[in-house]
């Protein structure tokens, strides 16, 4: 499956997300984590549907510590959704994508 999800750095998150005049949702996984791999389907699903409405990223939280601090990410996956580059609202653990999809357009819509 082709994807849409752009992988995040610190050093990008502030021009990809932050700066960004649409909603971004931001999946903060790690590799080794069982549900970030149980979700990352997820997240690549939403990121071709929501094409040109929601921008979707991921970021690795063990390798960018200072974007997972900055946030206050203590447990993966976390998935932040910011609007106008504040986060608005995040879910953690896995998530069904009828989950996902509500939550963006309560905070997005």
């Amino acid at each position: 499956m082709n994807t849409e999800v752009i992988p995040l750095t610190d050093e990008s998150f502030e021009q990809e997300v932050v700066a960004c005049d649409q909603p971004v949702l931001v999946d903060f996984y790690t590799p080794d984590c069982a549900p970030c791999r149980q979700i990352a389907p997820v997240i690549d699903q939403l990121s071709i549907e929501l094409k040109g409405q929601v921008k979707v990223c991921k970021i690795n939280a063990g390798d960018n510590m200072r974007s997972a601090m900055r946030f206050g990410i203590t447990v993966v996956p976390t998935m932040i959704i910011f609007v106008d580059g504040t986060p608005r609202a995040s879910v953690t653990g896995f998530q069904k994508k009828d989950r996902l999809l509500a939550e963006i357009s309560r905070v997005a819509g």
